[in-house]
């Protein structure tokens, strides 16, 4: 059973979620808490002084508690369009190629997807998205070759999915995304991952912006099961977050 500090927590969270707080609104006293729960006060501050290390809240001396403007755990909602509605009025065949290298090993992508050694042979996956003939995405992607059997492997190579592999051994993925914009120079170490074949698309590569994105892929025991890093034309991608 939780502690009450903890069911305290938990509907206020649950509170701004369905926007009966919103940023700025003031919740709360703590004479309220002490008597809607029924809890002594150190029950209530700790409650409090939790959600605002959390980045829910802010406490005002002499003035009361706050639900954040600028709120760090605000709930956010993330959609992409692929391809963009740029083209949507467009006809368009896509197709994609499949590039599978294994096993191989990399000290700094085996740390990152949690072996801690260094040595776990990997599994490269580049699958390069095109739309008319022309790449609008490069995406790479890295597992331990340990979450995947030569079965596997093979039915991605015909063209199966790789997240249908990974949840073989999980009934749940979650993943942490970081989305930039970059420009691809000359010697840049990103131009290894694109690979040479798109400068047959595009007379200027160096000159041209990508979404450039980054996705740590965890497993219901929260293990890093895929790491993915991923260049999109932004010609050909959309992304909404609302909060």
């Amino acid at each position: 059973m939780a502690a009450k500090y903890e069911i305290i927590e938990q509907d206020i969270k649950q509170k701004i979620v369905e926007g009966v707080f919103l940023p700025g609104d003031k919740i709360y006293s703590e004479a309220d808490l002490r008597s809607k729960y029924e809890v002594s006060n150190t029950t209530v501050v700790k409650a409090l002084n939790n959600l605002v290390s959390e980045g829910y809240l802010i406490r005002i001396q002499g003035k009361g508690t706050y639900v954040r403007r600028n709120m760090v755990k605000r709930k956010v909602l993330f959609s992409e369009s692929f391809p963009s509605e740029k083209i949507k009025d467009k006809k368009i065949i896509e197709n994609t190629e499949t590039i599978i290298k294994y096993p191989l090993t990399n000290d700094a992508l085996a740390k990152k997807l949690g072996d801690l050694t260094g040595k776990e042979p990997l599994i490269h996956i580049t699958q390069i998205a095109y739309i008319n003939g022309t790449p609008w995405k490069i995406q790479n992607r890295y597992l331990l070759n340990k979450y995947v059997t030569d079965e596997g492997i093979e039915n991605i190579r015909q063209g199966g999915s790789v997240t249908k592999q990974l949840l073989q051994d999980t009934s749940d993925l979650h993943a942490d995304i970081s989305i930039n914009v970059t420009n691809i120079e000359k010697d840049d170490e990103k131009l290894v991952l694109i690979q040479d074949y798109i400068k047959e698309h595009y007379k200027d590569i160096f000159k041209i912006a990508y979404f450039d994105i980054e996705k740590l892929t965890k497993n219901a025991e929260n293990q890093i099961v895929e790491y993915t890093r991923s260049f999109i034309d932004p010609e050909y991608y959309h992304i909404d977050i609302t909060t």
